[in-house]
């Protein structure tokens, strides 16, 4: 959460992703994947499907939402793209913001003449054949002149170049109309307060040659990790390779900090599994520049294992790092609370949704702002979860005469009272949040919590969306994960990070836990003899799953989501049962898995994932009533 800035139901709904790339998968590999490739070393945000195949003739919405998400469209006309009806409908819905939204459109053409696509001549012609006996002709029509529209934009023919130049011309139009884009967008301090001198200060230090890492250090929830970001995003197009870690301590719990060391390095070179003992590695950083933010670290020495020496990298690199605690570097800046004209300009954001102060309520606004001590988090979560509902100053004396009852340097207590404002449907999704699904992706969440609405959490700025990810403060995280601890004798989710790899879990640990939804476990988990899972079970997560199969006494009718990736199972179970909830089933790397149960009576079923599992031979049988599946078996 951005801990100085306006509500979120106030900020401007910008682009998630920079760039939407359409091209038919024989390109896959080939020009995409280097075009792909290059646009990633240009901090270009892509997106690109990742499946490869594609079932049923309507195309998905997540596909539909990042056409719409995305700043611009590349159109990749190959030989066969007009065989693929998602192609052409993903076409139709590009042409369809460039109309309604001004998007850019980019064509690529290639090996193929552009007046081909225009008139649908050679092997566009033989694939409206087919599809003029597949669809009705409305669709049909749209679809060529969509292919007509598109061939008459300025673009690339690739016959007129090497492919290398090609994709150097194109990633460096790209990222000149980026910026000319993000130029004309209206300033990004707009709706925050307290943030230009600060953002100053920090750019002072990155001036000077001899600082190589700044620290920006201050209490929870004081507006750290907003101004890291704020300066990411202004100066990361300086240099050469940049990353923005989030949630540093929490990840490093989760992962270890040899995994995450590992995830950084790879996400700062654009590149898999990089090793940076490895001669070459070290080599490439010392040429490099880079920026590089890690946000949220621990202590001292969990920044010297992560980065090591700063003077690995290039001339001219910086490291960020947020932190509660002072740390040894280079140059520090310490976040302090806002003053109270700005204290007061952040209150009203959030409570009125403008920067100024709604007739008769100067007074009582005041007292609030004072309560809270000008402390950014608190203004803005008490502003937006509870004062922005209450109807009267009458009800505003009252509920900060609750307020007063809390001891004010006790944040966490604090901001419980937003917490205590939600209904009870909120309140479940929230804890669900705090406890499970922060860092998740929005739709995944919202499957798994049976497509409860988060809108509301996010107006009353206690979640917020970021590159289609829900995103909580860790203070607000703490809160929730407090309640939940102080409220066990209704124990809904487990989630085990990493650092309990090994455990042992006895038969019955389960057992009584009748009320157990969702349940998360890290890899290689024992059992010692035949588990009883919990038949409520919603989302259930366990990769290297030690058993041939599930429990026999399990009968997981409520079961959304099942994940056992690389798992010891030779088939899930026997016969036919009724999966009247279950959508997704992710068995990748299970390669002594032999069979697929008959899963006719999954009538919710969307997706299939059985890549490595290299002894399944059959593919599962699948109910009637399913529109559309994505199987991946490779």
């Amino acid at each position: 959460m951005a801990a100085s800035s306006s509500a979120a139901a106030a900020e401007p709904r910008l682009p998630k992703h920079d760039v939407f790339i359409s091209f038919r998968g024989e390109t896959r590999k080939s020009f995409t994947s280097h075009l792909y490739s290059a646009l990633s070393g240009k901090q270009i945000k892509a997106y690109i499907d990742q499946v490869s195949l594609k079932q049923g003739s309507e195309i998905s919405p997540a596909l539909l939402e990042a056409i719409e998400e995305s700043e611009i469209s590349i159109i990749i006309f190959s030989e066969n793209y007009a065989s693929s009806s998602w192609c052409l409908d993903e076409l139709v819905h590009i042409l369809k913001y460039k109309k309604e939204k001004a998007r850019l459109v980019l064509p690529i053409f290639i090996d193929i003449d552009p007046s081909h696509i225009r008139k649908q001549l050679g092997s566009y012609a033989a694939a409206f054949e087919k599809h003029e006996k597949r669809f009705k002709s409305e669709k049909v029509r749209e679809w060529r002149q969509a292919l007509a529209e598109a061939a008459c934009i300025s673009g690339w023919d690739s016959r007129n170049m090497s492919e290398s130049e090609l994709v150097k011309e194109v990633a460096e139009r790209v990222r000149t109309e980026l910026d000319i884009i993000h130029s004309k967008r209206s300033d990004d301090l707009e709706g925050l307060v307290g943030i230009p001198e600060r953002l100053e200060k920090i750019k002072s230090f990155l001036d000077l040659p001899t600082v190589r890492n700044v620290g920006i250090w201050g209490m929870g929830g004081i507006g750290k990790t907003t101004l890291a970001k704020l300066v990411f995003k202004r100066f990361y197009s300086n240099f050469d390779h940049s990353y923005f870690a989030h949630d540093v301590r929490e990840n490093a719990i989760k992962k270890g900090l040899d995994t995450l060391k590992r995830e950084v390095f790879s996400e700062l070179l654009g590149q898999k599994n990089v090793d940076i003992l490895k001669s070459d590695v070290i080599d490439r950083l010392s040429r490099t520049t880079v920026l590089l933010v890690l946000d949220d670290v621990e202590s001292p020495m969990q920044l010297k294992r992560l980065v090591g020496d700063p003077d690995r990298f290039g001339p001219g690199s910086k490291i960020i790092v947020t932190s509660r605690h002072e740390l040894v570097v280079d140059a520090e800046y310490k976040v302090e609370v806002l003053d109270f004209d700005d204290a007061c300009k952040l209150f009203y954001l959030n409570a009125f949704g403008e920067r100024f102060c709604r007739i008769g309520y100067k007074e009582i606004s005041a007292r609030v702002v004072e309560y809270t001590k000008c402390h950014p988090l608190a203004l803005e979560v008490l502003g937006a979860s509870v004062f922005c509902f209450l109807e009267s100053i009458e009800d505003w004396r009252k509920e900060l005469e609750k307020l007063k009852r809390i001891p004010n340097d006790e944040i966490q207590v604090v901001l419980k009272r937003s917490y205590d404002a939600l209904d009870a449907e909120e309140k479940g999704l929230f804890l669900d949040i705090a406890c499970f699904f922060k860092g998740e992706r929005r739709d995944f969440v919202e499957g798994i919590l049976e497509d409860k609405p988060i809108k509301g959490l996010v107006r009353k700025s206690l979640i917020n969306i970021e590159d289609d990810k829900i995103q909580m403060h860790d203070l607000i995280q703490e809160m929730g994960r407090n309640i939940v601890l102080q409220s066990t004798e209704k124990l809904e989710g487990i989630y085990l990070p990493r650092i309990y790899k090994g455990l042992h879990l006895r038969p019955d640990v389960f057992e009584k836990m009748c009320n157990l939804r969702l349940l998360k476990l890290p890899p290689d988990v024992y059992i010692d003899g035949d588990l009883n899972l919990p038949n409520g079970l919603r989302y259930l997560h366990w990769e290297n799953y030690p058993g041939k199969s599930l429990p026999s006494n399990f009968k997981p009718q409520y079961l959304v989501q099942l994940d056992m990736p690389n798992s010891k199972l030779e088939q899930l179970w026997d016969g036919v049962d009724e999966f009247e909830s279950l959508k997704h089933i992710n068995l990748q790397g299970s390669v002594l898995l032999t069979k697929i149960p008959d899963l006719s009576l999954a009538p919710k079923l969307e997706s299939i994932d059985l890549s490595g599992c290299v002894n399944v031979t059959t593919l599962p049988k699948v109910s009637g009533n399913i529109r559309k599946l994505v199987l991946t078996f490779k």
